[in-house]
């Protein structure tokens, strides 16, 4: 049975106050994974959460919320995780086409223990197609304003 305090158990109160804080599937990846204990990938440290809830419970909480921003990523629609990396992007002042890329070169450490019927496979198809999509709409000459006219003769 999950330990409550407060009438919450350690998952909720992550879910509300912690990952709440953080905007879109790729930075609550990022956010999660780096939460991993150094050399045991199936352990997560939050500080505030294990002072409130113990060290187990606090980690089980970080862990099942990885899995669910994982299952969140796989059903999403790709222009929601288009959207996700524009946004993810802005503020590191780097096109979204080289996030998405740094996305790709982690993509075995964003992925939880807990797969929970997602699969690697998916996820790799996933951030694949992403890469492709931004890549091309990076090669494109960006739309113009006006329609252009034909040259004079």
């Amino acid at each position: 049975m999950r330990q409550r305090v407060n009438g919450k158990s350690a998952f909720e109160d992550f879910l509300r106050l912690t990952l709440q804080a953080v905007s879109g599937y790729w930075q609550k990846m990022l956010y999660l994974t780096s939460l991993r204990r150094e050399g045991k990938s199936s352990e997560y440290e939050h500080w505030g959460l294990a002072r409130r809830y113990g060290k187990q419970a606090s980690s089980d909480a970080v862990k099942a919320a990885h899995s669910d921003v994982f299952l969140g990523v796989l059903r999403s629609p790709l222009r929601t995780l288009e959207e996700d990396a524009k946004q993810a992007a802005t503020p590191l002042n780097v096109p979204a086409a080289d996030y998405v890329e740094d996305l790709w070169k982690q993509r075995d450490t964003l992925l939880p223990d807990e797969l929970h019927g997602g699969t690697q496979r998916h996820f790799d198809l996933v951030l694949r197609t992403l890469r492709a999509l931004l890549r091309s709409q990076a090669d494109e000459p960006p739309p113009s304003e006006s329609p252009r006219r034909p040259p004079d003769r």
